[in-house]
């Protein structure tokens, strides 16, 4: 299984609620599965604002918030659903048989 490496590491950002410099609090990873079997590794930056007390994460361009798959294994599944011409309710009766 091929395995990139993608970093999108900052230092200061504004703070998307308030406007306020945030500061960086801690340094996470992600693995997400993308076409042909492969695995990126997302490490991304962790802020936190001083102002507004929230906590924002910096994730790389194209990667969904709570998702193990990038957009573009989900946008070629929606395309193989329409290709069959499935709805979500006939596949999801499909499935509960």
């Amino acid at each position: 299984m091929p395995v990139v490496n993608v970093s999108d590491i900052r230092d200061t950002i504004a703070c998307p609620y308030c406007g306020e410099p945030l500061k960086r609090h801690s340094i996470g990873k992600r693995y997400i599965r993308d076409l042909n079997d492969t695995l990126i590794v997302n490490t991304y930056s962790k802020h936190r604002c001083l102002y507004c007390k929230k906590f924002i994460s910096v994730l790389s361009e194209g990667n969904l918030k709570h998702s193990h798959y990038s957009r573009a294994v989900k946008l070629l599944a929606l395309k193989l659903l329409e290709k069959e011409n499935y709805t979500l309710a006939k596949s999801w009766l499909y499935n509960s048989q």
